[in-house]
């Protein structure tokens, strides 16, 4: 557990999160899982390293407290130019946004989750 550079409540709170939660969402905050998605595979766990990062994925990551999205710059680029917006993309962009969706009630079981373009509203 990090206590450096937290107040003693925030430490307080989240050792007693720690001590609270089932031994899979304590295991997910003590190593977070970083998950690939892309063109040409399927989701797949990726190692936390440097190797992840590809211009062609997307990189989800699951650290309990903090869910961190990263775009490769092939994909960057497609979000900007509007491609998720297509029918012939919507697949691809369906496909990520459902796994994401599927991943967050770990940490919020009682909250409904709607997605729309590029926002997931919790």
């Amino acid at each position: 557990m990090q206590v450096f550079n937290n107040s003693p409540d925030e430490t307080a709170y989240f050792r007693m999160i720690l001590n609270r939660e089932n031994v899979t969402n304590s295991v997910v905050m003590v190593q977070p899982s970083l998950i690939s998605y892309s063109f040409h595979s399927g989701p797949e766990p990726a190692l936390l390293d440097v190797a992840a990062i590809a211009a062609d994925r997307v990189l989800l990551l699951d650290a309990f407290f903090t869910v961190v999205i990263f775009h490769g710059s092939t994909i960057a680029q497609w979000r900007k130019a509007g491609y998720h917006n297509e029918p012939e993309h919507q697949v691809f962009f369906g496909h990520v946004i459902a796994n994401l969706i599927s991943c967050l009630p770990v940490n919020y079981d009682e909250q409904e989750y709607s997605a729309d373009g590029d926002n997931i509203t919790l």
